[in-house]
């Protein structure tokens, strides 16, 4: 694993600063629009850093009769 360097954590301070810039500036004109945007933004970060996909759940669950397996 790599550590990031002084630009990288620059950039991503900046970034960070701005986007939440920008989340303040939407959440006072609308709460309603802040608020899916901040839960399609927690539902991206999941879907992701979570080792699993749609598929993978669908496919890999066992519902008790024999579970599911992928098409062969």
């Amino acid at each position: 694993m790599r550590y990031w360097t002084l630009t990288e954590w620059l950039m991503a301070g900046g970034a960070f600063i701005v986007g939440l810039g920008v989340y303040v500036y939407i959440w006072n004109r609308s709460k309603i629009i802040a608020s899916v945007i901040l839960l399609l933004a927690f539902a991206w970060v999941a879907y992701t850093t979570l080792d699993w996909t749609y598929w993978d759940v669908y496919f890999k669950v066992d519902w008790g009769s024999g579970g599911l397996t992928p098409p062969r």
